[in-house]
């Protein structure tokens, strides 16, 4: 069976580009999970 590259999983991070926002991102992105991340930096 084909594997798919499609996320299966979203979420939206403000405040990415320190702090929380930014440790969230972090995690998620290396969790080895098929995420969709979309992040807000101001």
């Amino acid at each position: 069976m084909p594997v798919s590259t499609k996320p299966n999983k979203s979420v939206i991070i403000t405040g990415a580009s320190n702090g929380l926002g930014y440790h969230c991102a972090a995690a998620i992105a290396e969790s080895n999970q098929n995420w969709h991340i979309v992040i807000a930096i101001s």
